[in-house]
């Protein structure tokens, strides 16, 4: 029965691993999204900076007075940066939101990590409970055959430090 439970549990937990690994792909592409839309938007404003570089060097070098500026251009520079600081907020948000969705992503990868290990402490103690089970089968056999069982028993002793080497390795 104790067999029963300890395979249910770790069907359980393999169900969460793939549920997180699953979350975690997700996360992955999100991020990648948001770096995408983070790359647009820098591009954008590097784009309407050099628009603004421009016309500033046209207002400067035009051979009229500064204060005769034609309107449209002025409507135009004023929309340049309006737009430029718009682009900024924007970026400033998706920056944020990237950061949230790393920290999300690190967090389900610590939470995956702690799954496995669970796992492996299941698993490593489903074979010690299996190697515990048939040493006692052994025991119930006579003495005669006790020589002859020890050494399966040094064998089956030295599969279970195996394991348990297994399981500290992936701490």
């Amino acid at each position: 029965h104790a067999q029963e439970i300890q395979n249910e549990a770790l069907r359980q937990k393999q169900l969460i691993i793939q549920e997180l690994e699953m979350k975690n792909k997700s996360l992955h592409l999100e991020a990648a999204k948001q770096e995408c839309k983070v790359n647009n938007l820098n591009v954008q404003i590097d784009e309407q900076r050099r628009e603004i570089t421009t016309l500033r060097s046209r207002c400067k070098n035009h051979p009229l007075d500064h204060q005769k500026v034609n309107p449209s251009k002025e409507v135009s520079m004023q929309y340049l940066e309006t737009e430029r600081l718009r682009l900024l907020e924007l970026m400033k948000i998706t920056n944020d939101k990237l950061d949230l969705e790393r920290n999300a992503q690190s967090e389900v990868r610590m939470k995956y990590l702690a799954e496995k290990q669970k796992v492996a402490k299941l698993e490593a103690r489903v074979a010690r409970l299996q190697l515990e089970k048939n040493c006692e089968k052994m025991s119930v056999y006579s003495s005669k055959s006790s020589l002859s069982s020890l050494g399966t028993v040094s064998d089956d002793k030295l599969q279970l430090a195996e394991e348990t080497i297994k399981v500290l390795q992936t701490r």
